[in-house]
C-alpha cells in the first residue's frame, strides 16, 4: 500500500527482480534500513530487471524507484 506521504521510521527495503517490467515477480526483503547492497544469488544468465522500495515497520512501503537492468 502507498499514500504518496514521506516515509518514518523506516524499517528496511524490498528489491524487485524479475525479466520483464510488469513481470518483477521475484522478492527480497532487506531488514535493514542502513544496508547500501545486497548480493542476489543463482541467477541465470541474461538480463534481469530490478526496482527497490522502502519500508517502514508497520509495513507501509514507498513507490518503487525506477527500473534498472542488469545483464547476468
Amino acid at each position: 500500500m502507498t499514500s504518496g506521504a514521506p516515509l518514518t521510521d523506516l524499517a528496511g527495503f524490498r528489491v524487485y527482480y524479475g525479466q520483464s517490467p510488469d513481470g518483477l515477480d521475484q522478492l527480497v526483503t532487506i531488514p535493514d534500513p542502513h544496508a547500501t547492497q545486497i548480493v542476489i544469488g543463482s541467477l541465470a544468465s541474461g538480463t534481469r530487471l530490478f526496482a527497490v522500495a522502502a519500508y517502514t515497520s508497520d509495513g507501509t512501503e514507498s513507490v518503487r524507484s525506477n527500473v534498472v537492468s542488469q545483464g547476468i
